[in-house]
């Protein structure tokens, strides 16, 4: 099924999902996004497993790569048209458009840095406490991808890729009648809470903040790619090499 196009003052159109694919599509979101929590939950009342966190690990890969298959199937003609579009493009413009992310990431980064420094400055707040270590959720992946080094793939590829659908596709669109601005800003601020919730859960109300503006950084600027370029392949391959980078560089 094919998405409408929704054309662009720069000759870009989106294709977006219908109203049928936004319905569906809200509640495979739900499903991929609370699924380690709920998975956890109703592994708690189970007494006779030795170890639930090991099986949550893998419930939850599960339960989220059969929802990425499933919103394949769901979007399958949108994404072959973004595929197209993409194989369509000049290599330059791909390019030009891939490097624009990286610069929107890198500037954003600075700037937030900065004024923490500000605040540091004009405030006398101490913010180094915000940079105590990783968040939970990137220690949570550092432990499962130590015990069980087969699921690193799983966080290069298909947790991008789906990521990138929830957010920057089913979410965006769902809040694209009220601007592009108001679908940017909200769809990564649920992007950054996605992957916060474990410190706001235990109180680490500051720390939390900080990581979640940390984890917006990035949506913000796959977002505002999706908003200019309106294709979601370039948004895809942002996330896996922001992955990648980030990887690399701890």
């Amino acid at each position: 099924m094919s998405g409408k196009r929704i054309p662009n003052a720069m000759k870009y159109e989106f294709i977006a999902p219908n109203k049928k694919q936004i319905i569906i599509g809200l509640i495979l979101s739900y499903i991929y996004i609370f699924s380690r929590r709920h998975v956890a939950g109703l592994l708690t009342h189970i007494p006779a497993i030795s170890n639930p966190d090991d099986l949550g690990h893998h419930l939850t890969v599960l339960v989220r790569t059969t929802v990425l298959v499933i919103f394949f199937i769901l979007l399958r003609g949108n994404i072959l048209q973004f595929l197209k579009d993409f194989k369509d493009s000049k290599f330059k413009d791909n390019f030009k458009w891939i490097m624009k992310g990286i610069v929107y990431c890198i500037f954003f980064r600075v700037v937030y840095v900065a004024l923490l420094f500000l605040i540091k400055v004009l405030l006398h707040i101490d913010t180094t406490i915000l940079f105590d270590g990783d968040s939970i959720n990137q220690s949570s992946l550092d432990e499962v991808t130590a015990a069980f080094p087969i699921y690193n793939i799983h966080v290069k590829l298909p947790a991008p890729i789906g990521e990138e659908i929830v957010c920057r596709y089913i979410l965006f669109h769902s809040f694209r009648n009220k601007g592009g601005a108001f679908a940017i800003i909200l769809s990564s601020l649920i992007f950054g809470l996605c992957h916060v919730t474990g410190e706001f859960a235990q109180g680490m109300y500051w720390v939390g903040l900080y990581n979640l503006i940390g984890y917006m950084i990035p949506g913000l600027a796959f977002a505002l790619i999706y908003e200019r370029r309106r294709n979601l392949t370039h948004c895809m391959i942002l996330h896996i090499l922001n992955n990648l980078i980030f990887t690399l560089i701890r």
